[in-house]
């Protein structure tokens, strides 16, 4: 049996218990060339061209609204080491290491987070951690909604 402390949780594991970390081995991309929906380890991303609501949230959760000329092909991938993103509403990038800790994402867990990057390879959202900077998206106007939700509560 090992301890393992991850900010305030304390997990004992015995050599089963580690096969269900899942750092993400295995899981590769997935694209989306357009509107439609695809499904990544246990998560299922949903591109959908959508009227903006009049209360377009800034913090992701399991939604972010994006301009329509988001750049296609969208991927969905694990976190790679050094992958740097541009926070929404800041001037700079952020390396997406700091940016999960700081949303206290277990460094195991870490593989098993989406990483949604446009046709350039620019990280425009980590579902449930940070939105990437782009064009605000105004209430009332055509835009793309995307949204990544557990497939086990979906089914």
């Amino acid at each position: 049996i090992r301890a393992r402390r991850e900010y305030a949780q304390l997990m004992l594991l015995t050599e089963d218990g580690d096969a269900e970390d899942g750092d993400g081995e295995g899981l590769g991309k997935v694209i989306l060339t357009g509107p439609g929906e695809v499904r990544w380890g246990r998560w299922v991303v949903c591109a959908r061209e959508a009227v903006a609501p009049a209360d377009v949230p800034e913090r992701p959760a399991s939604e972010v609204w994006l301009p329509l000329g988001t750049t296609w092909p969208v991927t969905v991938r694990p976190w790679c080491r050094g992958d740097r993103m541009q926070p929404f509403g800041m001037a700079g990038t952020r390396l997406l290491s700091d940016l999960l800790g700081e949303a206290r994402v277990p460094r195991q867990e870490r593989g098993m987070v989406p990483v949604v990057a446009d046709g350039e390879g620019r990280i425009i959202w980590v579902p449930g951690v940070r939105r990437g900077h782009c064009q605000p998206v105004c209430a009332g106007e055509p835009a793309l909604r995307l949204t990544c939700l557990d497939a086990k509560t979906t089914a």
